[in-house]
């Protein structure tokens, strides 16, 4: 991480013309724009034809999402659009904060137009871009996080010459090679110089939000175009995008979606629906999950951890020792090691210490394991990638395999899923336990064999 003293030291440098504000730059917070930035440009590549076509097809494939989520193709949709809904928002929300400094009037009226976009899709000042001027404005927006990743690396290089002179500088005995060190120092304060100035670090305000602001509604537009979300028939201004959505039945947006006007046999958040497959955009925010899912329960990555260990586990059966079998049912919450118990007391009962178990029922307990985690383990996976990628973002950087929650175990049922592990578990408890049986008479057998022998040695 970049040194406090850095962050000190970065508001020290004189704003380009000074005193005058049409002229403010961005300086520092160069760095949370090129964040806003990277985010819009993840925002628009999900948005592609090809991604909405890639996302389509994941979806109809997925065993998991019929099982645990929903087989509503409509609900799906709707958790796709409201996260993708949610992101922009989100997103707009801090460009909201920028729009306050800028001098144009009508770029500090964002929030307002923002607000208004939302509820009726007007765009009073022609803020969005075409589609193909878009993709061209992703590729500057590209430039500008790349050039602004070179320059934060930079500046962390020339804070450790800087302070690595100092040192040199105090230390009486250690004055060789200070004027070369300095040389290098001055040189990387040149190249800093530089990258300034063709990041975003020397742009104004309003040139650096109006990049943003035009860039959120044209995604806004794309995604009421994908998802074909209307507006009320009195609303004052109804996009052509939207008319075209549902005169073309070869639409972009035809290829994830088709509305529906039934109500979802179980959903996260009650829609608003007109008549006519119009999707009012008033909605609740994605974290008002469904009571009997895993995300309401905050236990989606716990599970996906479970599922992942339990998979790996599956694969090699004979490497488990009894730690990590330990380890595996300390992860299990209560209700898990509950209904276990209850599984595997068939089991245990019918056993005795020398009871042999069945080959053909640990096989048929192997197979229905690896159907399981087929549909499951994608599920889990994606649950861990779609964390991981956020803490990412966290760092400026772009997500690029575009997984959407509805792709997770976050709207999976809680019920279903602890239902599955646990048949998992007990499955991997006798497959475990046979395996163990066979090493034992493997061991004895081979230990009576050396019996034999000493003996026959002992005749002879």
């Amino acid at each position: 991480m970049v040194s406090e003293t850095w962050f000190r030291n970065l508001w020290k440098f004189p704003k380009k013309n000074e005193g005058h504000k049409e002229k403010d730059v961005l300086g520092v917070l160069a760095f949370e724009v090129a964040s806003l930035l990277s985010k819009l440009v993840h925002l628009w590549q999900s948005l592609s034809d090809k991604n909405v076509a890639r996302l389509r097809q994941e979806i109809t494939r997925s065993a998991g999402i019929k099982k645990l989520v929903s087989d509503d193709d409509d609900f799906i949709v709707r958790l796709i659009r409201d996260e993708m809904m949610e992101n922009v928002e989100n997103v707009a929300k801090a460009v909201a904060r920028l729009a306050v400094k800028c001098n144009d009037p009508k770029l500090k009226s964002f929030e307002i137009c923002f607000g208004e976009m939302m509820k009726t899709g007007a765009d009073p000042y022609g803020w969005q871009f075409g589609w193909k001027k878009m993709d061209r404005k992703v590729k500057r927006m590209e430039r500008f996080i790349s050039s602004n990743a070179s320059l934060y690396q930079e500046t962390e290089i020339l804070t450790e010459l800087e302070q690595s002179l100092k040192r040199r500088q105090s230390n009486e005995s250690a004055t060789d090679n200070i004027v070369e060190y300095k040389k290098k120092v001055t040189w990387k304060k040149h190249e800093v110089k530089n990258l300034r100035e063709v990041s975003l670090w020397n742009r104004t305000y309003d040139y650096t939000v109006l990049l943003l602001v035009r860039s959120i509604f044209t995604i806004l537009t794309r995604t009421k175009h994908v998802f074909g979300i209307s507006y009320r028939a009195e609303a004052s201004d109804v996009s052509s995008a939207d008319s075209d959505f549902i005169a073309r039945g070869h639409s972009v947006s035809t290829v994830l979606t088709h509305q529906s006007e039934t109500t979802p046999r179980h959903s996260s958040a009650e829609h608003h629906q007109g008549s006519s497959n119009t999707v009012h955009v008033e909605r609740p925010k994605l974290s008002d999950a469904a009571p009997n899912t895993l995300g309401a329960a905050c236990l989606a990555l716990h599970y996906a951890n479970v599922i992942i260990v339990i998979e790996r586990f599956v694969a090699s059966p004979h490497l488990i020792g009894d730690d990590a079998r330990d380890d595996l049912y300390n992860m299990l919450p209560a209700s898990v090691r509950k209904s276990l118990r209850e599984e595997l007391k068939p089991y245990l009962k019918n056993l005795s210490s020398s009871a042999v178990y069945d080959p053909g029922l640990a096989k048929e307990w192997t197979d229905a394991m690896a159907g399981i985690l087929e549909w499951l383990g994608p599920l889990a996976h994606n649950m861990i990638k779609w964390q991981s990628e956020r803490s990412y973002e966290n760092q400026s950087l772009v997500s690029r395999t575009h997984i959407v929650l509805a792709q997770t175990l976050f709207f999976a049922n809680q019920q279903k899923t602890e239902t599955i592990i646990t048949e998992l578990l007990v499955g991997l408890n006798y497959v475990w336990r046979y395996g163990r049986e066979l090493n034992a008479k493997a061991l004895q057998e081979c230990t009576s064999s050396q019996t034999l022998e000493k003996c026959l040695d002992t005749d002879n």
